[in-house]
C-alpha cells in the first residue's frame, strides 16, 4: 500500500507544471539550498518535502518539492543566480 501511495505521489509530481523562480541579483553570491527551500515554502504556504541540486539544460537549479496546503505535491525549481 505504501509503495502504491509513493508511486502515485511520484506520478503526480511529474504531471504538475514546473515553475522556475529567479532569486538573487547577478552581482551577489548564489543563494543556498536551505534559502531556496525557505523561499519556496514562504511563496507556496506549503511544507518542504525535499530539496536538491539539479542540472537542467546545463544550469544549476534547486528542485524543491512542496506539499501544498491543498494536499498537492509541487516541484519548484529555483535558479540561485538570476534576478527576480
Amino acid at each position: 500500500m505504501m509503495r502504491l501511495i509513493g508511486s502515485i505521489l511520484l506520478l503526480v509530481t511529474f504531471c504538475l507544471p514546473i515553475a522556475v523562480y529567479p532569486i538573487s541579483p547577478e552581482n551577489q553570491e548564489p543563494i543556498s539550498l536551505d534559502q531556496a527551500a525557505s523561499i519556496a515554502k514562504s511563496r507556496t504556504g506549503g511544507r518542504v518535502l525535499s530539496a536538491e541540486k539539479r542540472e537542467v539544460d546545463g544550469r544549476l537549479l534547486y528542485r524543491i518539492k512542496i506539499l501544498t496546503p491543498k494536499g498537492r505535491v509541487r516541484s519548484i525549481y529555483i535558479d540561485p543566480q538570476k534576478q527576480q
